[in-house]
């Protein structure tokens, strides 16, 4: 996956383009988790099983 867009193209190679890219692209992705998580009810649809696994 590459994040790739016409205005990260504004600085010439080698001035952390590429660092620029992949922090927008982890943020991306860990917005996307957060969210399915939530809008899934993760959370809630774990705490049984793992109470049964503690026993």
């Amino acid at each position: 996956m590459l994040g790739i867009k016409k205005q990260f193209d504004a600085w010439e190679p080698g001035h952390h383009t590429g660092t620029f890219r992949g922090n927008q692209l982890a943020m991306a992705t860990g917005l996307t988790t957060l969210r399915h998580l939530r809008d899934n009810k993760i959370a809630g649809q774990s705490r049984r099983p793992g109470r049964v696994a503690e026993r």
